[in-house]
């Protein structure tokens, strides 16, 4: 089944089997009479000619070329022969598209394993950060509470307080669902409205970005609901919209957008950044993948 030629001393192609022709797309009548280096790309041609005087070929796998000009990966076989005086070759391909293939899926599923066992190793760390976050957090809602019950505060304090105090909470929500992640605990979800985070997220981050960065919230139509997790949801949204604020250094409006679908909800974040790189793409969903520099991201 696997093809073969015979080579003589120049290194033309003597004879060729069936699964030759077939193989590489080719009349057994094309092959004969053709120098089998030919076969190669260019940079493979002198290595391949050294093959007929005699010289081993390193164990690797090489591209043989198709009459189409595609190339399939095949590993080379040699042996010398002697037909009535005459020295030949015999030269045996061997397609292993299908043994690189699988190669290449078990590599796949290695770099899985072991990035689910750094995951894991992750949760049991991000018990003991979250612990400790979980004790600051407290001592600051506590400090926050004393100081909205001060008497001589005036509304615009009392207001930023109260964010902060939000804020807080939210935090504190978000470490809980980093313990409930150590724990490899479900998502609590449930079906609550959507409009309440988004302008809770945008009134928020409103006072954190820089000048020349503004918001433009657009809810339209009734409100949508949708079964989320809503500290989950809240860390999405600040998320989005803190990379969109990231990806304008120039300034820009960010509009968010929610509204009723056929569907469910509709919800989008745009900015006028540079968007991101093809090639990142099918990253953006990896853990902790960022194309920031270091202290950037």
């Amino acid at each position: 089944p696997d093809p073969v030629l015979i080579l003589d001393a120049d290194g033309r192609i003597s004879l060729a089997n069936r699964a030759s022709a077939t193989t590489l797309s080719y009349s057994p009548a094309e092959l004969v009479g053709r120098t089998f280096s030919e076969l190669f790309p260019a940079e493979e041609r002198e290595e391949i000619a050294a093959l007929a005087s005699g010289q081993r070929p390193p164990p690797r796998p090489r591209a043989i070329l198709r009459k189409d000009g595609s190339a399939i990966p095949v590993e080379l076989n040699l042996g010398p022969v002697e037909i009535d005086g005459g020295r030949f070759l015999v030269v045996t391909l061997r397609d292993i598209s299908e043994r690189l293939h699988a190669e290449s899926v078990q590599r796949q599923l290695e770099l899985r394993l072991r990035q689910a066992r750094k995951m894991e190793s992750l949760g049991t760390l991000a018990g003991g950060v979250a612990h400790y976050f979980n004790n600051l957090l407290a001592a600051l809602a506590g400090n926050l509470e004393l100081l909205r019950q001060h008497p001589g505060l005036d509304a615009e304090a009392k207001g930023s307080l109260e964010d902060l105090a939000t804020a807080t909470g939210r935090g504190a929500e978000m470490v809980s669902k980093v313990l409930s992640f150590s724990r490899q605990k479900p998502a609590e979800r449930k079906v609550q409205p959507l409009f309440p985070i988004v302008e809770e997220t945008d009134r928020l981050l409103r006072k954190v970005f820089s000048a020349g960065i503004e918001t433009s919230v657009s809810l339209v139509g009734s409100q949508p609901s949708a079964a989320i997790d809503h500290s989950q949801f809240h860390q999405v949204m600040v998320n989005l919209l803190t990379n969109a604020a990231q990806a304008s250094p120039d300034g820009a409006t960010i509009t968010v957008k929610t509204q009723l679908a056929d569907n469910g909800a509709e919800f989008a974040v745009i900015d006028r950044g540079s968007g991101i790189a093809p090639k990142d793409l099918e990253s953006v969903f990896n853990p902790f993948f960022t194309t920031k520099p270091v202290g950037k991201g």
